[in-house]
């Protein structure tokens, strides 16, 4: 679950870096690397998401731990703004 680099801004990252090089050539370029890069970073830490107050950071309760970006944006919307998604790293 390799939710912390959102696709669209890695494909304009290196459309800007390798802008001699065609756009779709580089578009594919990037789909492939960004999957070798899930590939190795969901082989070393497993990512989880927590729901924690804006001011603090302070986990909102041991239920806010999420499996998916999706479902933290949906427990966000319940809760409100006092609240953000936190991102959790551990070691695989």
């Amino acid at each position: 679950m390799f939710d912390l680099i959102d696709e669209d801004l890695f494909t304009d990252v290196l459309l800007d870096v390798f802008g001699v090089l065609d756009d779709q050539y580089v578009r594919d370029l990037a789909s492939d690397c960004l999957g070798q890069l899930r590939t190795t970073f969901d082989s070393a830490y497993q990512t989880q998401f927590l729901i924690v107050e804006r001011e603090t950071g302070k986990p909102m309760n041991v239920n806010a731990l999420l499996q998916t970006r999706a479902s933290a944006e949906e427990f966000l919307t319940i809760v409100g703004d006092k609240y953000e998604i936190g991102i959790l790293l551990t070691n695989s």
